[in-house]
């Protein structure tokens, strides 16, 4: 027979090649024997029974063993992520293997303990890292085999107190002292979902609560965010806050002259804005524009004067303009300062 004695179990038959001698006489199967195994599929001993054939005679029975092949287990868990606490946290590993094999634990780091159970204690006030190593024990089809975890314990997150647009495509960016962080990340997007178009400013002092944005494009809308970050090593973000959105008002301009005509008319000029789609001017009785407010808009940038009619003479007209962008809407700068004039004629 074969000298193979042994073969890997595959759940398909093993039949091993067999060799019989009359002295130096090779026989052939099926004219000077048989062969015939048993038990040669499953783990365990299996036999080839030889038996011969007309002028030999008798049987001979040879074994063989066909061996479990241990694979490699499969551990499955997941990471695990908390946030600092003042108080000792306890959180339990949910892992999974196959065979129920024995899991036992170990960790990296003092600060956050596992017992044998997989019951996990993370020590007050920790902000770090550690990892876990999970090991299941070897069974009768597996091997021995481990894996690992990270369990993360983030700095508490700090809010954004106020995104203002401050004009030139600047934005001021304001939020709240977090004094056990090292310092802070902010992110900035025209993306709601900080998919694209994302611009991140660290901040690497935990005093400083504010700073501005710049050369944000004029008409557009970003999104911002905040984290709170400390050292241990690496850098531990918090999670990110709420988001707060700011549209970017373009450049505004400012009024030249307001000036009689005569006839119950004012002739307004005004300062180019090359950068602007256009212009909307206000004229009211009111100082506070709150009421009899005439707004008359103004379509081409290069336009920088414009008529007004129809003014009751001895009345006082008060005036201001504002610069607009398209930007899917019209977005509009801050108004002007104010110009008053009364009518004479």
């Amino acid at each position: 027979m074969s000298p193979k004695t042994s073969y890997a179990y595959d759940g398909k038959a093993k039949t091993p090649v067999v060799t019989v001698m009359d002295d130096d006489y090779l026989l052939q199967e099926n004219e000077d024997y048989t062969i015939t195994y048993s038990d040669n599929i499953k783990v365990g001993t299996a036999t080839v029974m030889i038996t011969g054939m007309g002028r030999y005679t008798g049987t001979v029975s040879v074994s063989f063993t066909i061996l479990q092949v241990k694979k490699n287990n499969v551990i499955k868990s997941s990471n695990i992520t908390k946030t600092v606490s003042a108080k000792e946290q306890k959180v339990k590993i949910q892992a999974t293997v196959n065979d129920k094999a024995k899991l036992t634990y170990s960790s990296n780091n003092k600060s956050v303990k596992v017992n044998s159970s997989g019951e996990i204690t993370i020590a007050k006030n920790f902000t770090g890292t550690a990892v876990i190593t999970i090991t299941a024990a070897e069974t009768a089809r597996y091997k021995k085999t481990s894996c690992q975890i990270t369990v993360t314990v983030r700095p508490k997150g700090t809010s954004l107190s106020g995104v203002t647009n401050t004009g030139s495509g600047k934005a001021n960016v304001a939020w709240t002292r977090n004094k056990s962080v090292t310092g802070y990340r902010i992110q900035y997007s025209t993306d709601s979902q900080f998919k694209k178009n994302v611009i991140t400013v660290n901040i690497s002092k935990n005093q400083t609560t504010k700073t501005i944005l710049s050369k944000l494009k004029e008409g557009s809308t970003y999104y911002v965010r905040i984290a709170t970050y400390k050292n241990t090593g690496s850098k531990i973000y918090s999670s990110w806050s709420k988001a707060k959105k700011v549209t970017i008002r373009p450049t505004g301009t400012s009024l030249s002259g307001v000036t009689n005509t005569g006839s119950g008319k004012v002739k307004v000029t005004w300062l180019r804005n090359k950068s602007a789609t256009g212009y909307r001017i206000q004229y009211s009785t009111d100082s506070k524009f709150k009421k009899n407010v005439t707004t008359v808009n103004i379509s081409k940038n290069q336009t920088t004067k414009v008529t007004l009619s129809k003014l009751k003479k001895g009345k006082t007209y008060y005036v201001r303009i504002a610069t607009y962008k398209n930007v899917r809407n019209k977005v509009y700068s801050s108004w002007s300062k104010v110009k008053k004039i009364t009518i004479k004629k």
